[in-house]
């Protein structure tokens, strides 16, 4: 008996949350992670890393960025 009070329950909270979220997202918030904004990404990438004046490494030092922000950005 306990388990279907729990249940129910269960189900009303998560009818309220994708509710909310549904308003939230009518209203323009944005949920998750920030995007990381990297101005200079597309010259560092095109005019010395694609052409292999600039290493991997390099570039992501002078773009303050990781390595993995670096890698999807590029792909």
């Amino acid at each position: 008996m306990l388990s279907y009070i729990a249940e129910k329950e269960r189900k009303k909270i998560r009818q309220r949350q994708r509710e909310e979220i549904k308003k939230a997202k009518e209203n323009g918030v944005n949920f998750g992670r920030p995007k990381i904004k990297v101005d200079d990404f597309e010259y560092y990438y095109d005019q010395d890393y694609d052409q292999e004046e600039m290493t991997a490494g390099e570039a992501m030092n002078e773009l303050d960025i990781s390595k993995s922000t670096f890698y999807r950005r590029k792909s």
